[in-house]
């Protein structure tokens, strides 16, 4: 699944406003899908991915432009079984902070904002 905004939004603003919809999902609501359930909080994302009979070894997970990539990939006796997913993230993500464990079949991903891109409390004076 890709989350990125289609090209023809802003050609057909009446019919499809996919621009605020798209805000509004990446934003300020938690993205749930079948196999993958993003949560945003004040600190970053939180992002798991059901991922059975799958190990550690078989998975692969970058960031790069903002667009998290996980894949995983196992050859079994008979079938090979292979899961795919872009996600394209509104907020830079500090790299070198990112951590991820696979327990029990779920990838955890957790991705801090950038300093930059933290929320912060300005004091009314």
């Amino acid at each position: 699944m890709y989350l990125v905004r289609p090209r023809f939004a802003k050609q057909y603003p009446t019919f499809f406003n996919f621009d605020s919809m798209l805000d509004k999902f990446l934003l300020n609501e938690d993205y749930l899908d079948q196999n993958v359930k993003i949560k945003t909080n004040d600190n970053g994302y939180d992002v798991n991915v059901i991922l059975p009979e799958f190990n550690k070894k078989d998975v692969e997970v970058s960031y790069e432009n903002n667009i998290l990539k996980i894949t995983a990939i196992n050859d079994g006796n008979l079938f090979t079984k292979k899961f795919e997913e872009h996600l394209q993230l509104n907020k830079d993500v500090d790299v070198d902070k990112v951590k991820s464990k696979l327990v029990n079949g779920v990838l955890k991903i957790e991705l801090p904002f950038a300093e930059n891109e933290k929320r912060k409390l300005i004091e009314i004076t």
